[in-house]
């Protein structure tokens, strides 16, 4: 039986009243890659080989967070969103 991690990405950054948001992943090692499972340890299919410019759980968070624009559509959804400038009068 593999050991599952858990991993949490961070999917919005706090900002006024706004608390910010989360969420979490699951994840094993199997030799030479990472691949991602629900919470109950199942394989979700994702999967991505280790290399030396990455450890485990930076993959992991890649991948988290690849799944989860995918399911939230954020990808289309972050391009229309509205702009929030900084008060200092010059642009």
């Amino acid at each position: 039986m593999k050991e599952i991690h858990s991993i949490w990405i961070q999917t919005a950054a706090p900002s006024g009243g706004n608390l910010g948001a989360c969420e979490q992943g699951w994840f094993y090692v199997d030799g030479n890659a990472v691949v991602m499972t629900d919470e109950s340890g199942t394989p979700t299919g994702a999967s991505e080989r280790l290399t030396t410019l990455g450890s485990e759980r930076a993959v992991a968070a890649r991948l988290c967070r690849r799944a989860w624009e995918k399911e939230s559509g954020e990808l289309v959804k972050g391009f229309n969103r509205p702009l929030h400038y900084a008060r200092g009068g010059v642009a």
